[in-house]
């Protein structure tokens, strides 16, 4: 079980039927920062019934969790968070993006992986394994959950 936080360029795997039933199945949680959900539903205008269907599902079956980044309060992880913005170049819904992965990480305690193909993101992979996020691309992370094993 992990907490998966999509970025913008990743939220296509919400129109794939097996990577919806995967999810659900291996117990895994869909986390959206609220400005990512904002920008790609129209990059993906044709695909918004899909998205809104398959965010509706998972939601039902409390697996989505969309996020308004900007309450979430880095306090307890800051000197954390400060040192590893030195290094981060992306832009502010990246950035929104990473808060969220830290916040589920540190606030939370959970497993993390971050999905992206942002090289903004990807580049820095080795900062997020020192602070246990795992980072995926695309590609991985619809093979992680289409071969999927159930979590019962």
């Amino acid at each position: 079980m992990a907490d998966i936080v999509l970025n913008t360029n990743v939220l296509v795997v919400l129109v794939d039927e097996r990577y919806i039933r995967g999810i659900i199945e291996r117990c895994d949680h869909l986390y959206v920062a609220a400005c990512v959900w904002k920008r790609e539903k129209s990059v993906f205008s044709h695909f918004i019934n899909i998205l809104d269907e398959n965010a509706k599902r998972l939601q039902k079956n409390r697996k989505w969790h969309l996020e308004n980044t900007e309450k979430i309060d880095i306090r307890p992880f800051y000197s954390i968070w400060r040192q590893f913005m030195k290094h981060f170049r992306g832009n502010r819904c990246d950035k929104e993006v990473v808060k969220l992965a830290f916040y589920r990480r540190f606030s939370k305690n959970q497993d993390v992986i971050l999905v992206s193909d942002d090289p903004d993101i990807t580049s820095l992979y080795h900062l997020f394994e020192n602070y246990n996020i795992q980072v995926l691309g695309y590609e991985e992370e619809r093979a992680r959950i289409v071969d999927f094993t159930s979590c019962a």
